[in-house]
Formats: C-alpha cells, sequence, structure tokens
C-alpha cells in the first residue's frame, strides 16, 4: 500500500464531539478544573491565559471553547487582532457579544417563533446604540485614573463630568448611557443564566498581545469597566510579556505594566508546561513520518527513522523553542522528504541536523550555508548552550557533530579545507594522540574515536547514494522558503 506523508494544518481539527481528539499536550485536565472554577464564581470574573507565542494558547482556547459549548455554556469567541483595524473596540466586542446571544436564544428556544425570549436582545441593542462611540477612547483614559475595578455610577458620573466637555446636558446623557448599557448587560446576563443552568456567559478574547497598542489597551479597559457584571466571564489569552511591552510604547518605557495588568485580571492562570518529547512523537506519527521511513528501508533505502526522530527530539525538548517552531521544522522535513523521487535517499540525518541548527540559531545556519562559519564554530555555538549542554557527551550529540563535520566538508572546495584544520582532523589528531595537538578536553578526546567513525559511516552514505547529502538537504528545505529569513528569524 502506498504511504503518503500528511503535513499537518496549521490549526489543530478539534471535533465537535469530542474536543480532546487530537490533544497532543494533555489539555483536558486544566480545562477540566478551568470550567469547574468558573462554574463556581457568583460575580463578574476577568481571567488571563498566560504563555509566550507558540506555546498553544489559541488551541487551549479553541478546546476550552468547544468543551464550554458542550457543557451547555454560552460562550462570545472574540480574536483581537482581527478586529484591530476597528476604531472602536466597544463596537467590535458588542457585536460578537450580540452574534452569541442570538445563537443562544435560538438554542433555548428550539427553533419555535411563539416561544417566549429568555433574553432581550433588542433592548440590550439599544443600550449599545446609545453609546456615544466617539467620547469612548477618552473617558477609557479617564476611568484607567479614576478607577481600578468596577465601574460604580459614582465614578461614572465623576469621570464623565472631568474629562468629557460640553453642556450640562451632554455629559448627563453620556452617564445614563452608559448605566443603561450596564444595566441593561446585567439583566440580559442573569436572564441567560437562569436559562442554562446558573452558566456564565464566556467571552474568550485570543490574540490581544497581537494587536495595536492603543488598541490592546482600550480593548483591556472596555472589558473590565463596561461589561464587567455578574454572570459575565471574560478569558483573555495573552503574552504576558508582549502585553507588558504594548503597555509601555503607550504609556512609556518607565511605566509599571506589571502593576497596571494586575489590576485587570481577578485570576492569572498560567499554561501548563507541555511535554514536548511527546509532542514530537506524536506530531511524527500524526504526519506518518515513520511510516515513510519504514517503506523507503523495506525499499533497500539505507535510513534510520528512529534514530533521526530521537536526535530531533533529543535537542528540541532541550531547547528554548516555541512548539509553534518545532511543529514548523518538523513540517519542513515531512516536505523535504516528500519533495524527494522515490528512489532516492531520504536525507533524513542532513535534513534533521540542518532544521536543528536552523531552528536554535537561524543567523549561524546562514552563516554555514554561506561558508562563513566553518564545523567546529556551529557545534560549539549549539552545544555550549545551557540548555543543550547535557546533549554533548550523549549519542544525539555525537552524531550532531558527525553531521555537522561531513557538512563542512560537503560545502567546501578542495582549496578551503586545505586553507586551514578541520575538526575532523583535530578528532583524528586526538584519536592518533599527536603530541603536537593539544586538548583541553578529555571527554572530547574520548569521543573522537567514536565521531571519526560516524563520520566514515556517513560519508560513504554520500557516495553510495552518488549525491552531495547536505548540499541536497539545504536545497530542499529552502525550497519552501520565498525568504530565507522571513519565517523563522527570531520575533523578540
Amino acid at each position: 500500500m502506498e504511504c503518503k506523508i500528511r503535513i499537518q494544518p496549521g490549526m489543530v481539527e478539534i471535533p465537535e464531539g469530542n474536543p480532546f481528539a487530537n490533544d497532543l499536550l494533555d489539555r483536558k485536565t486544566p480545562i477540566e478544573a478551568l470550567t469547574n472554577v468558573i462554574s463556581n464564581i457568583e460575580g463578574p470574573c476577568v481571567m488571563a491565559v498566560d504563555a509566550p507565542w507558540g506555546m498553544g494558547k489559541t488551541t487551549f482556547i479553541r478546546m476550552w471553547e468547544r468543551y464550554l459549548r458542550n457543557q451547555g455554556f454560552p460562550v462570545a469567541s472574540f480574536n483581537a487582532w482581527e478586529t484591530d483595524y476597528f476604531a472602536d473596540p466597544f463596537s467590535a466586542l458588542s457585536s460578537e457579544l450580540l452574534e452569541e446571544l442570538q445563537g443562544s436564544e435560538e438554542k433555548l428556544s428550539g427553533g419555535k417563533e411563539d416561544s417566549k425570549p429568555a433574553v432581550n436582545l433588542e433592548k440590550l441593542k439599544k443600550a449599545i446604540q446609545s453609546v456615544p462611540k466617539k467620547i469612548l477612547p477618552v473617558l477609557i483614559r479617564g476611568l484607567s485614573d479614576a478607577a481600578g475595578a468596577s465601574l460604580p455610577g459614582a465614578v461614572v458620573a465623576q469621570v464623565v463630568g472631568a474629562y468629557i466637555t460640553g453642556d450640562t446636558n451632554d455629559q448627563q446623557n453620556t452617564r445614563k448611557a452608559l448605566e443603561r448599557f450596564r444595566n441593561t448587560l446585567s439583566e440580559t446576563a442573569s436572564a441567560l443564566a437562569k436559562e442554562t443552568g446558573q452558566h456564565p456567559l464566556v467571552v474568550i478574547i485570543d490574540e490581544l498581545d497581537r494587536c495595536r497598542p492603543s488598541y490592546a489597551i482600550e480593548l483591556l479597559e472596555i472589558a473590565k469597566h463596561f461589561f464587567s457584571v455578574d454572570h459575565i466571564v471574560f478569558v483573555l489569552a495573552i503574552n504576558h510579556a508582549e502585553l507588558s511591552h504594548s503597555i509601555r510604547a503607550v504609556y512609556g518605557e518607565k511605566f509599571n505594566a506589571e502593576n497596571y495588568l494586575e489590576r485587570f485580571f481577578d485570576i492569572d492562570f498560567k499554561l501548563p508546561e507541555t511535554d514536548k518529547e511527546k509532542f514530537i512523537r506524536l506530531n511524527f506519527q500524526a504526519m506518518k513520518l515513520d511510516q515513510y521511513f519504514q517503506r523507503a528501508a523495506d525499499n533497500s533505502v539505507d535510513v534510520d527513522f528512529p534514530a533521526v526522530a530521537k536526535v530531533f527530539s533529543a535537542f528540541f525538548t532541550k531547547a528554548d523553542i516555541s512548539l509553534r517552531k518545532i511543529a514548523q521544522a518538523m513540517r519542513r522535513l515531512g516536505l523535504v522528504i516528500a519533495a524527494l523521487p522515490g528512489d532516492q535517499p531520504l536525507l533524513g540525518w542532513a535534513s534533521a541536523i540542518a532544521l536543528i541548527v536552523r531552528t536554535i540559531d537561524f543567523e549561524l545556519y546562514e552563516k554555514f550555508i554561506r561558508r562563513e562559519a566553518d564545523d567546529r564554530e556551529v557545534i560549539d555555538s549549539i552545544l555550549d548552550r545551557p540548555s543543550l549542554a547535557a546533549v554533548r557527551n550523549k549519542h544525539a550529540g555525537n552524531i550532531f557533530e558527525a553531521v555537522i563535520i561531513v557538512a563542512y566538508a560537503n560545502l567546501r572546495t578542495n582549496e578551503e579545507l586545505q586553507a586551514g584544520m578541520s575538526l575532523y582532523e583535530t578528532y583524528q589528531r586526538w584519536a592518533d594522540l599527536d603530541p603536537k595537538v593539544s586538548f583541553n578536553n578529555e571527554k572530547g578526546r574520548e569521543r573522537a574515536p567514536i565521531i571519526l567513525k560516524m563520520v566514515k559511516s556517513l560519508e560513504e552514505g554520500v557516495v553510495s547514494s552518488g549525491g552531495s547529502n547536505f548540499s541536497d538537504a539545504i536545497k530542499r528545505i529552502e525550497l519552501f522558503s520565498d525568504d530565507l529569513a522571513q519565517e523563522d528569524a527570531p520575533q523578540n
């Protein structure tokens, strides 16, 4: 039977009936725990789900949203980044809220036109429309200074009077419009909770830290001050560090962004650290790379996928690399292999090691393939990192060194090789106990015969395949990049 590689889509599929069917990161337990928390909260709540970029926040949020809906919770899902071209985040958030309430109303009525509505959507729409949108940015800045929590009527009156210019009637109308909106929203949320077994309305906001700084701040202020009523829980997926940068971009580098954020979040949930080894193993299986390599082995193509996968995993589980970048590297490996003719060696070792360097240190990778860095520099730059120090004296570290040594020779002309001593020559002299070569690394000297044997095996594989292994791997890897540095260049 023909075996094909499956290149995973960017978004994990979350089946409606079983949101955890494709869960590779054991998200079920924290999702069930958080659901219990919000089920037992009486008053308003704003929760942060905090994790660095690329660590699976969006997938976590999508799974939680599906689980909440399955448990009967009304949920309004809102991608802040997709709406930050709006001048008015209040209208964008209100629109999403009304759409969810409309859907919840239809479910509660069972499609019966003559059934009595659980919530008065028309009243809420009118209350939303009555809020003067043009004065909101000014009012938000005033509320940020005057109120640290919710929005009591006294604070509304104080802020409207101090920050809204115009005659007394305008100020009174603005204050009354805001109070009417909050009262109506509170009535709507209470009525909905009564119809859904006292489940709060959960408003999920994702990608807030990717928005324009001013938009992100306004959305935070609006969620906390205008929408903070009983039976509504806000869940914001954020990268706390990046959101702090956004706040300082507006208020200045000396502004205490951490204290500013603390007053917004009643619960600050840190996304649990992921088992990267399991993530990599299951992704390889989902991509069917193990089956593809086995088919190649059955066809007498010299390849050892389990060993390749173990080395890939050994580096990425230790290195400080996001799940998103690991997944990108795995997809690239799949694309390299899928692009090769069936009778050609799969370039497994060369592709895997090249992708390890490319993902961990892109600038070093560029220097190496441009012949501006030698094998020793690449090996030391990667394996001297504190997070990877333990890998150096293991089998994965030996394989890494051997492949880089072969790649160094593969990428250079004979004249270039003769111009300086390669790490391979150093290892040869160490192994021969050459007194002319000094060394201060006893373990390195002990590894010399092992690495030399690996190098010889790899070189024989290159010769037998009739191709330049590492060069071919790099060409295939970069075949799928419009810009060499665009996708994986450092973001921070």
